[in-house]
């Protein structure tokens, strides 16, 4: 082979046999050259290479824009086509390029760039809720996977065990009683107990090697009781009171903590606390002027100084829940107890700017029509003859109703004047057989509006116009997960899966 070779800082290196046609190695692609060859529009990365400031960075920003557009009429399996395809078609356009230009590996080539970040987008885009969780975790932080109130409604055993295949290493439920279920359920990872035991409670925590939760020297003391009758080890944390406003002790920390020492049976392993909405109370108000959550990590500094008075053991302590788990790194500390975003919601005070997951729903109440019905206009629908139809209209019943948690709204958010005014203009509009304000469900993929009031086992759709549907069509029903009735059958769920 002719090699031809040169001061590296004058350009590149030709190894290629000399090209009467070409008097030196090209430095530099062009624009002319880009176009001159669909082998060189390839493997300049569609003119990425062309840039003259980090080509392979300009690639690799080409490769995202590109993956973003293509996502919505992508499948995985068509991404693995591509990927599979550009491969070698990659190799032989990069060869052309190369061997045209007269170097071995022109600076300038993008089309590597643009596969390898195709390749990492197909393999991490589909992380599941769990998945990128953890991926927003400062290192050494844990998760804990709050799965109280049915997992939100979710189905507490499918939700716990999907975010511990998912990666979590704890779980958190409100009552002693579900994290019984749990053990039952065959689950054997740590499970944290937010609410004190009480009673015939703290036996059942001692048995089932749950996480007890202390607020007050007395529930140590108990809790230490039953392990010795038990003659069984338990651990628990101690939840400390930072303005909030409930569960909370007058007790010093310290103090609670060294309830423990004289019982070799009960180990407190861990501190924390929790933090509500913009306007919640804290402990060191003054402090978050200087920043967000610089008064959380102040009080942490002097608990951790406080600590190496009482006990030699490094405790674990945690405070934030999803908010603070977006909103700064900074106070993840030991462990994060995320709930709201493993079921596919951000917290409402959560900033726009801190709302960098890829959530999707993780819940959706079916059922079926089980009878239709042809009503004059004029007619009134259901109880109360709340809605008025302006027309013929087809009315389709689904045997779903309040007690399984449709139309049911939480007091704080009912009693706003935003859904005052709504109701009202609702009222209004359902006289006059108006159903833009109402609420819809999905058939089929089309949106029927539920009219008339919602009774205990029952609602009724207006189905006008909807071709096809009648009695037995599915319908996906608007409710709350967590106002849905526990007696219904969950089913799968997406907490650890694409």
């Amino acid at each position: 082979m002719n090699e031809s070779r040169s001061d590296p800082t004058l350009g590149p290196v030709s190894i290629y046999p000399e090209d009467p046609g070409q008097s030196a190695p090209m430095a530099r692609p062009t624009v002319r050259f880009m176009l001159s060859n669909p082998a060189h529009w390839l493997a300049l990365g569609f003119g990425s290479g062309l840039s003259r400031i980090a080509p392979g960075t300009a690639g690799t920003l080409w490769a995202w824009i590109a993956f973003i557009a293509l996502s919505p009429w992508m499948t995985a399996a068509s991404w693995a086509v591509l990927i599979a395809v550009s491969l070698p078609v990659g190799w032989w356009a990069c060869s052309v390029t190369a061997r045209n230009m007269g170097v071995l590996d022109p600076g300038s080539g993008g089309w590597d760039e643009v596969v390898a970040c195709w390749l990492v987008l197909w393999l991490v885009m589909p992380t599941g809720l769990v998945g990128q969780v953890l991926a927003a975790l400062s290192p050494g932080a844990r998760l804990c996977a709050v799965v109280q109130a049915n997992a939100y409604g979710h189905g507490m055993v499918q939700a716990a065990a999907a975010c511990l295949a998912g990666g979590s290493q704890w779980l958190g439920v409100r009552t002693t009683e579900e994290g019984v279920r749990l053990r039952d359920a065959g689950v054997a990872a740590p499970v944290l107990v937010f609410m004190p035991a009480a009673g015939e409670e703290v036996g059942e925590l001692v048995r089932h090697g749950l996480a007890a939760t202390v607020v007050s020297s007395a529930q140590v003391v108990e809790l230490s009781r039953e392990a010795e009758r038990q003659e069984t080890a338990v651990c628990a944390h101690v939840y400390q009171e930072l303005g909030l406003g409930r569960i909370g002790g007058d007790e010093a920390l310290m103090d609670i903590i060294s309830a423990a020492e004289p019982w070799p049976l009960v180990e407190i392993t861990g501190i924390y606390s929790h933090f509500g909405p913009p306007g919640s109370g804290v402990a060191l108000p003054a402090m978050d002027w200087a920043g967000a959550g610089a008064s959380l990590k102040t009080h942490a500094a002097l608990v951790c100084d406080a600590l190496r008075e009482v006990t030699e053991r490094r405790l674990m302590f945690h405070a934030a829940a999803s908010a603070l788990l977006l909103e700064s790194a900074d106070n993840h500390f030991d462990m994060v107890r995320a709930g709201t975003l493993l079921y596919g919601q951000y917290p409402d005070h959560v900033p726009s700017s801190a709302r960098s997951l890829d959530l999707r729903a993780t819940f959706e109440l079916r059922s079926n029509i089980v009878a239709v019905l042809t009503m004059l206009k004029d007619s009134r629908v259901v109880y109360g003859g709340e809605f008025v139809c302006a027309r013929e209209t087809t009315v389709a019943t689904v045997a779903v109703g309040f007690s399984q948690g449709l139309g049911l709204v939480p007091e704080s958010a009912g009693a706003s004047l935003r859904s005052i005014a709504k109701n009202l203009l609702r009222e209004r509009d359902s006289r006059r057989g108006r159903t833009g304000l109402l609420p819809y469900a999905t058939i089929v993929g089309e949106t029927a509006p539920i009219i008339g009031r919602i009774s205990m086992d029952q609602c009724c759709l207006d189905i006008t116009g909807l071709v096809g549907v009648g009695e037995g069509a599915e319908v996906v029903v608007p409710v709350r997960s967590v106002t849905t009735g526990a007696e219904i059958p969950r089913d799968g769920g997406t907490w650890g899966e694409p």
